[in-house]
């Protein structure tokens, strides 16, 4: 495990299409399923990392272009991006979900500081520092 001290702030980008799952399912973290709780996304299957990223741009990049492919409201997307931009230039996480366009399945998309900062941190494992 490396040292959260040698580590720079950086996002893990995680994602999830799917059904809601049921509260076993979601406590389950050898299940690919939207977890509980935030902290939970790090110890989800590794299917569910979609990256890393250094920098907030590239961090804000990853994530325009999911939500622009699963939300149903695109009107409404404008301003849930530039409340995702302003979080990420501080250094914050960035968490979306709702319904996919085919109105049958949720999805599920954050972005996730590490190493974990404010009210959620907790010693995590990094999934993989940033190239």
């Amino acid at each position: 495990m490396i040292s959260d001290a040698v580590l720079s702030l950086h996002w893990h980008a995680f994602a999830y299409t799917g059904r809601y799952p049921d509260y076993s399912e979601a406590k389950n973290i050898n299940v690919a399923v939207r977890p509980l709780t935030l902290s939970d996304w790090f110890r989800k299957p590794r299917q569910m990392h979609q990256g890393t990223y250094s920098d907030a741009a590239g961090a804000y990049s990853w994530l325009e272009s999911e939500l622009r492919q699963v939300c149903v409201d695109h009107g409404r997307l404008a301003d849930a991006l530039d409340h995702y931009h302003v979080r990420l230039e501080l250094g914050q996480d960035a968490y979306s979900g709702g319904y996919a366009k085919d109105r049958s399945s949720i999805y599920v998309r954050c972005l996730l500081t590490f190493p974990r900062t404010g009210a959620d941190r907790r010693p995590e494992q990094c999934p993989g520092p940033p190239k």
